[in-house]
This record gives structure tokens, C-alpha cells and sequence, in this order.
């Protein structure tokens, strides 16, 4: 058994808590969020894992324009993720600041420590 099988395999038996993810996210409409787009992409690669590994074991037949069309679907929700952090960063729910506000008010306190 070759790694890539391995890792379709895995990525097929997580399909149900994406699955689950998924439809909770978009039940409350939370797409402004990335971990939405990162749970929707991750979501793709799993059904594609689910193809490749019944495409492996001769259950379904090879069909190069949905191998594609799945390979496009998983980029392509990747896209508004990237969008997302770009334009709002990704925010810490408790405090309700970035993680570049974080990031750059703990580097700000290590140079008071230094100095």
C-alpha cells in the first residue's frame, strides 16, 4: 500500500466530522470566517479522497473530469479562506483582537524586557 492510498484512505474516514462541521457552519452562516472555507476545502479533499481510494480498489471506474472538477472545488474554496485572513486576520473569539494585534503586542512587550 503506497502512501497516497494511505493518506486518501484517512482523508475519506474523515469525511463524516467534516461533513458535520460543514453543515454547522453554514446552518449559521459564519463565512466571513476562514476556519468556514478552511472546513469546506478540507471537505473536498476528502470526498476526493473517497474517489481516488474507490478508484484504487476498481469500485468506480476513472473519470478524469471529476478527478479535476474536485481538485478545483478544494483550490478554489481555499481562495475567500486566504481573502478572509488577508482583509480581517484571524481573531481570537475571548479577547476579540488579531492574532497580529497578539503578535505584535507581545513582541512590544519582549522589547520593554529587553530594554
Amino acid at each position: 500500500m503506497n502512501l497516497t492510498l494511505a493518506g486518501n484512505i484517512i482523508s475519506a474516514l474523515m469525511f463524516p466530522l467534516l461533513l458535520y462541521y460543514a453543515i454547522s457552519a453554514v446552518k449559521s452562516r459564519e463565512f466571513e470566517k476562514p476556519q468556514t472555507w478552511a472546513v469546506l476545502a478540507a471537505l473536498f479533499m476528502s470526498v476526493r479522497g473517497i474517489y481516488s481510494t474507490a478508484v484504487y480498489f476498481n469500485i468506480i471506474q476513472f473519470y478524469p473530469f471529476v478527478d479535476e472538477l474536485l481538485n478545483t472545488l478544494a483550490v478554489v474554496s481555499v481562495i475567500p479562506m486566504l481573502l478572509t485572513v488577508r482583509r480581517k486576520g484571524m481573531t481570537n473569539k475571548s479577547e476579540g483582537e488579531t492574532f497580529r494585534d497578539y503578535n505584535q503586542s507581545d513582541h512590544e512587550n519582549k522589547r520593554k524586557l529587553i530594554f
